[in-house]
């Protein structure tokens, strides 16, 4: 049986305000927070460098398949700078999928941040493992900055292209 997130206790948002001891701004840390497909698209193109023409439908990919996420915003009129979707089988596994910081704010504490608010709203849930797959080059934000052990794990290309 997949929980859901109010059967593992997880409010439907919450907020969390905080300011990195290293930066001078605000980030405004929501958990399930309210985001369009565009601005996530330009969040993502900004830090992947690709073009934000895509045909995901984000906001429905998250509500269907995901435990939640987490929003990070800043300025007058907080613009998303950071994004972080948590998926779950529903029983005692769940993963950080699609972490992205806008490359002006990263390196900045935000993305430490967003997997701690990840930690703080599990903490309840009855998971015992958080999950994350990562680049090498990404080794000492999810291994030193945020906690995570190093694991083996496996990885397999679907389509039947070579």
């Amino acid at each position: 049986m997949v929980r859901c997130p109010t059967a593992l206790g997880l409010a439907p948002a919450s907020r969390r305000r905080s300011a990195p001891a290293n930066y001078s701004f605000d980030v405004d840390l929501q958990w399930r927070g309210e985001f369009d497909n565009e601005e996530l698209e330009g969040v993502h193109a900004a830090a992947f460098g690709r073009s934000r023409a895509s045909s995901v439908d984000w906001r429905a990919a998250a509500e269907r398949y995901s435990l939640g996420w987490v929003t990070g915003r800043t300025g007058v009129v907080g613009s998303l700078i950071g994004f972080l979707n948590v998926l779950t089988d529903g029983h005692t596994h769940a993963w950080l999928q699609d972490v992205v910081v806008h490359p002006g704010h990263q390196r900045t504490g935000v993305g430490q941040r967003m997997v701690a608010e990840v930690r703080s709203q599990l903490a309840e849930s009855g998971l015992e493992w958080l999950h994350v797959d990562f680049d090498a080059e990404h080794e000492p934000f999810y291994i030193e900055s945020c906690g995570f052990k190093p694991s083996a794990a496996g990885l397999l290309w679907l389509p039947n292209e070579p």
